[in-house]
């Protein structure tokens, strides 16, 4: 990944960010939880729909990559935190960070976070993806997604990602 830390100037350099709000980018590092290696990291969601008049709001942060012709291992680490303002029982807000073709299409999903799975820390995201030979020499995408109801916002905290492939 270029800029896996989220730490390149310029802010948010090698990531698309399609954020809910222009005025609050996904790579920040305003508020939210302290970074786990600062002085950027994404927060995605956070808003609620009630406050732009919808009954839901997304945000996506993805990154195309390569993966290289001889791939035998491929795996994606990085960081996550999840913080809720839902007070009820259920899912109401929704993230995913996921292997995808640049068209859309789902190649492996690497989690799945909503506000019913918060977090009190940083927690480690370690995936191996399930067969990396059927990946190799394709141009696909590290995406992140998530989506908030219309009250009691979620938001979804991602740092230090690396996509790493073992080539043989």
């Amino acid at each position: 990944l270029q800029n896996p830390v989220l730490d390149l100037n310029p802010s948010g350099m090698g990531w698309v960010q399609q954020n809910i709000d222009n005025a609050a980018p996904i790579i920040t590092g305003d508020d939210g939880v302290p970074e786990h290696s600062p002085p950027f990291k994404a927060w995605l969601g956070g808003m609620e729909g009630y406050d732009y008049g919808v009954n839901s709001l997304t945000d996506v942060l993805y990154q195309d990559v390569m993966i290289p012709v001889g791939t035998t291992a491929l795996r994606l680490t990085g960081q996550y935190d999840v913080r809720t303002m839902e007070t009820e029982a259920g899912t109401f807000d929704t993230g995913q960070l996921a292997l995808v073709q640049t068209n859309g299409t789902p190649v492996e999903t690497v989690k799945s976070l909503s506000n019913a799975t918060t977090t009190t820390s940083w927690t480690a995201i370690n995936h191996a993806f399930a067969n990396p030979t059927s990946l190799a020499g394709q141009t696909l995408r590290v995406r992140i997604t998530t989506t908030n109801d219309v009250i009691e916002a979620t938001s979804f905290f991602f740092d230090t990602l690396a996509l790493t492939a073992t080539v043989c």
